[in-house]
């Protein structure tokens, strides 16, 4: 994925793209698309699969040799919580980031 966005990125600097900002409206595309675009660009990235490796591999260290199922079940179902708690507001403070810097300086 990070090779792919690199790619792009080189590409789009050498060969930019002419925004039309008068043109055709966007499609809408539904919201489930865009939730599952967000899935995956969450689960993809490196930081979260590092978080989620450094966080959730100690404590099922921790846990070995006494009750995993006790410990780990409540833990994994509160850590997937707040993380998509967390996505949740910042969506939500970027969406109105956004809003308050307007059309002309997006």
């Amino acid at each position: 994925m990070l090779c792919l966005l690199t790619f792009q990125a080189f590409r789009d600097t050498f060969a930019p793209k002419k925004l039309d900002l008068h043109g055709e409206a966007i499609e809408k595309t539904s919201l489930w698309a865009y939730f599952f675009t967000g899935v995956w660009l969450v689960v993809s990235a490196p930081t979260a699969i590092v978080w989620f490796a450094m966080v959730g591999g100690s404590v099922a260290c921790t846990t070995i040799g006494h009750s995993a199922t006790e410990s780990l079940l409540p833990f994994f179902f509160g850590f997937i919580t707040v993380s998509i708690l967390w996505g949740l507001i910042l969506s939500y403070l970027s969406s109105i980031g956004g809003k308050i810097m307007g059309k002309r300086l997006m």
